[in-house]
C-alpha cells in the first residue's frame, strides 16, 4: 500500500520594515521624502490570502499620496491586500513618507500585518494578525523568527519597526561687519 505523508499543516507569516535601497542612512532633514520597503513572508506549509497590512503614522511623518495607501487618522493601510502569497514565498510593498518641516528627532515607524486568511482556516502559529501596535510584546528591529503568541516575553514576526533621525536642516550662513578702527570719529578723519 502506497502512503502520501503530508507536512502538517501550518499558517505563519512575517513582516521586516527596512529603509529602502539607497537610503541607507536614516538620517533625514525636515521636507525630506523617506521610503520603507515591507516585506512579507509565508514561513508556513499553507498558502495565505489576502494579507493586509498596516503602517502606523508617527508624529513627525506625512503619508506621500501614491495610490497603494490608505490613510486614516495616524494609520495607513495597504488599499489592495495581497491577494495569494505562496507557502515559502515572500513579497515587498514600498511607502514613502515626507518628513514634517520643523521636526527634529528620533522617529519609530511601525508597520504590520493586521489581517489574512487561508484556505485551511488555520491561525498564525507564532502571531496574532490585528491593528493594535500595542500588543505585539517587545519589539525587535527585523526579528522575524520569534514567537509571541507562545512566548510573551518574545516579538511578534508580523510586525517591525524603522528608526529614522531627523537632523536639523543645515544652514550655511556668512556674515561680514566692517567698522571704523578705534580713535577714529568720522570717515573724514
Amino acid at each position: 500500500e502506497d502512503i502520501t505523508v503530508s507536512p502538517t499543516p501550518v499558517f505563519d507569516l512575517a513582516l521586516r520594515k527596512v529603509l529602502s535601497i539607497g537610503a541607507k542612512n536614516p538620517t533625514v532633514t525636515p521636507g525630506s521624502t523617506v521610503t520603507c520597503k515591507i516585506v512579507v513572508w509565508n514561513q508556513g506549509t499553507v498558502d495565505a490570502q489576502n494579507v493586509v497590512v498596516t503602517d502606523y503614522i508617527p508624529n513627525g511623518l506625512t503619508l506621500v499620496a501614491d495610490g497603494n495607501w490608505t490613510a486614516g487618522t495616524g494609520v495607513a493601510t495597504l488599499t489592495n491586500p495581497i491577494a495569494a502569497l505562496a507557502a515559502g514565498d515572500s513579497t515587498s510593498v514600498n511607502i514613502s513618507f515626507t518628513v514634517n518641516t520643523g521636526f527634529t528627532g528620533s522617529i519609530r515607524n511601525f508597520a504590520e500585518i493586521s489581517d489574512a486568511d487561508n484556505t485551511a482556516g488555520l491561525p498564525d502559529v507564532d502571531s496574532t494578525p490585528d491593528s493594535n501596535p500595542g500588543n505585539d510584546g517587545t519589539p525587535k528591529d527585523d526579528n522575524i523568527s520569534e514567537d509571541h503568541k507562545n512566548n510573551p516575553t518574545q516579538d511578534e514576526d508580523d510586525h517591525d519597526y524603522e528608526d529614522i533621525t531627523v537632523s536639523p536642516t543645515p544652514v550655511f550662513d556668512l556674515a561680514l561687519r566692517k567698522v571704523l578702527s578705534n580713535g577714529a570719529k568720522n570717515p573724514t578723519e
